[in-house]
């Protein structure tokens, strides 16, 4: 059959056709599929409009924590040495003139940095991190709701930033667990 890499993704890590896959890279979406065969997504909509949790989005608040902290906006963040360092920058306005001019690959590159501030304790670093795992569970919410799965079904943690990053995978897990305490979490 001709279909879509979302469910080609879920078949491969559930093994069967029915549950929920969490894609989460540069970009992140979150499908499923149920027992009668319908489907459904939330997010996906590209780094422009959302892919909220994604490696992309973790980096790009990265970013804003930098500039914001620069400005005494935000709170002083180990990510302002941790990004300027990773992009051989010497002042936070040399960010500027890069992002205009780098992709989202780029840019999402960039997330490491939050996750080795988030390590190293920086509570900057640490609320970001919190809240792409909050938008990734509110997706996943959104599809397990639509789809009206209730007995134990699958979810599949797939993409880079899924399959790198342990701790992050932890913090979904046990997230998870909250909403939807008959999933079986699988890599």
């Amino acid at each position: 059959i001709l279909t879509h890499d979302a469910q080609i993704g879920l078949v491969g890590g559930a093994d069967k056709l029915a549950g929920v896959i969490v894609i989460c890279g540069t970009g992140s979406i979150v499908y499923g599929i149920n027992t009668e065969g319908q489907e459904t997504y939330a997010g996906g909509w590209g780094h422009l409009l959302g892919d909220e949790g994604s490696g992309y989005d973790i980096a790009l608040r990265g970013l804003r924590a930098v500039a914001r902290a620069a400005d005494e906006r935000g709170s002083p963040t180990e990510l302002s040495d941790l990004m300027l360092s990773a992009l051989r920058l010497t002042q936070p306005r040399d960010l500027i003139p890069w992002i205009h001019a780098v992709s989202k690959d780029q840019v999402a590159q960039l997330a490491g940095q939050v996750f080795s501030a988030a390590d190293a304790g920086d509570s900057v670093a640490q609320q970001i991190l919190d809240n792409a795992a909050d938008e990734l569970i509110f997706a996943i919410r959104v599809v397990i709701d639509k789809l009206g799965f209730s007995q134990p079904f699958d979810v599949v943690l797939s993409g880079g930033i899924l399959r790198h990053q342990p701790t992050f995978v932890d913090l979904m897990r046990s997230r998870l667990e909250n909403i939807a305490p008959t999933a079986c979490v699988r890599m």
